[in-house]
């Protein structure tokens, strides 16, 4: 494939005998949006009402909310294409205005602001208002985007929380219903993706861009924007180990190894810089550093018998290092072809080059993440959209679903470790949204002559194709 006019050469794997027979379908399994976490208090007022049905009715991104706080249950009105800003309830406690922003389309291109009026119990959409009318609205205040049930007797306590500001890093937990999050706003928060809330969080010293937990699932590896990497025990939230790499470069991924001896941390100084890890995840010692990349670390993934990665980098070079051997380069790119992954979230490589869209730039596709029963990947783009592929993905223009909702680019994507849910952050909206997985098993090989069939009714949020 191509990139810039630069040319990706990938290998394809020995157990493909003709690629040119390949064909690439539509994963059988869908999305509907689970949760949404997160409220936009920020920089707007009057969003907060109480319907007939009981429910709470609030926006975060394109997303209006429909929050039973008793039932701890959601509903989603996701029609919207550009962030809300702001709503309004009729005296019937029923039907609902919600106005979205004037944004631009992909291309740049400006839109209209429009206003939604709805049914809050149907979720139909009765009428759209105002195209061509409005104008720009850029109303100001500051708050950090939860919602407080309470009184000033008895005090005050969150029922909804979110981040403040641009978010990067995401890790879900190896064993439980946890999922974290850091960004811009220096905060780490642990969520709890079954009782659709915040576990804990925690201020950070800086910015936190990436995460990754143990395999143990006891600690979790922070990378920071300052080049700074931490260690915190995931129940007491203690600093176990820290370091610095990459002379103040920022960190753009961390990730152990799958039996947990090792950490490796991708730089923006070009090098991944290994550690050997001791005592459950406790203890560091430098191992090595794997220096060849000619631009700044963008992914990495461990091989199965956690003795290799596969890294990519800012000016889209796929390289393959032989850590166990002492950090070496592997010149020869072909003997790693069919070498097994315990992760796949490399945006670059031949098992998922065909989730690049025409005329990419490079830059679409912020994240990638491959389920761990291997048989979809969920990817994170530019344009606000989350897709759904089959995997492998290894024919040009393949088809996927996709999934609207986030109201900025989509950083990071993550499955559950049962991969009955997936998680998606927006950037600057500060959204993070978690979707179920539906459908049964789908083939986990491309094949030549299937058919394939969606039988499992459209995901919440699908956008058409």
């Amino acid at each position: 494939m191509f990139l810039r006019g630069r040319p990706i050469t990938m290998y394809i794997p020995s157990g493909v005998c003709n690629y040119e027979e390949l064909r690439t379908e539509l994963p059988a399994r869908r999305l509907q949006l689970d949760w949404v976490y997160g409220y936009r208090g920020r920089d707007s007022r009057s969003n907060l009402y109480v319907l007939a049905s009981g429910e709470l009715v609030y926006f975060i991104a394109c997303a209006v909310v429909l929050y039973h706080v008793a039932a701890r249950r959601q509903r989603h009105y996701l029609r919207h294409t550009d962030c809300v800003r702001c709503l309004s309830v009729h005296p019937d406690r029923v039907r609902v205005a919600t106005g979205q922003a004037a944004g631009v389309d992909k291309d740049g291109k400006p839109l209209q602001p429009v206003v939604h009026i709805w049914d809050s119990s149907t979720l139909l959409t009765l009428q759209q208002i105002g195209l061509g009318s409005f104008e720009r609205g850029l109303l100001v205040g500051t708050t950090r985007n939860a919602l407080l049930r309470g009184s000033l007797a008895a005090g005050f306590a969150p029922i909804v929380q979110g981040h403040t500001d641009e978010l990067w890093g995401l890790a879900t937990h190896p064993s439980r219903s946890l999922f974290l999050t850091c960004g811009h706003d220096r905060q780490l928060c642990v969520w709890d993706s079954r009782e659709h809330a915040l576990a804990w969080s925690l201020a950070l010293e800086d910015t936190g861009l990436c995460a990754d937990f143990h395999p143990g699932g006891h600690v979790v590896a922070v990378g920071l924007q300052t080049g700074r990497w931490l260690v915190l025990d995931a129940e007491t939230r203690q600093v176990l180990a820290s370091g610095a790499d990459g002379s103040g470069e920022q960190l753009s991924v961390v990730r152990y190894s799958p039996d947990g001896e090792f950490l490796a941390v991708g730089s923006h100084d070009n090098v991944i810089y290994i550690y050997g890890v001791g005592e459950r995840g406790r203890k560091y010692s430098r191992f090595g550093r794997c220096a060849g990349h000619s631009s700044f670390i963008t992914h990495l993934d461990w091989s199965k018998d956690s003795r290799f990665i596969m890294s990519n980098s800012g000016d889209y070079e796929i390289l393959y290092w032989d850590v166990a051997g002492g950090c070496k380069l592997l010149r020869n790119r072909f003997e790693s072809r069919d070498r097994e992954w315990a992760t796949y979230t490399c945006v670059l490589g031949f098992h998922v080059f065909g989730v690049w869209p025409d005329g990419s730039d490079g830059t679409d596709i912020n994240s990638l993440c491959r389920s761990h029963d291997e048989r979809v990947v969920a990817v994170a783009d530019d344009f606000c959209k989350v897709h759904l592929f089959q995997y492998p993905c290894a024919r040009a223009k393949a088809p996927s679903h996709v999934y609207g909702g986030h109201g900025s680019h989509v950083t990071n994507v993550r499955f559950s470790h049962d991969d009955v849910h997936l998680v998606s952050l927006g950037g600057k909206d500060t959204s993070i949204f978690q979707w179920r997985v539906l459908g049964g098993p789908c083939r986990r090989s491309l094949s030549a002559d299937g058919t394939g069939t969606d039988n499992d009714g459209t995901g919440d949020g699908e956008e058409p194709r």
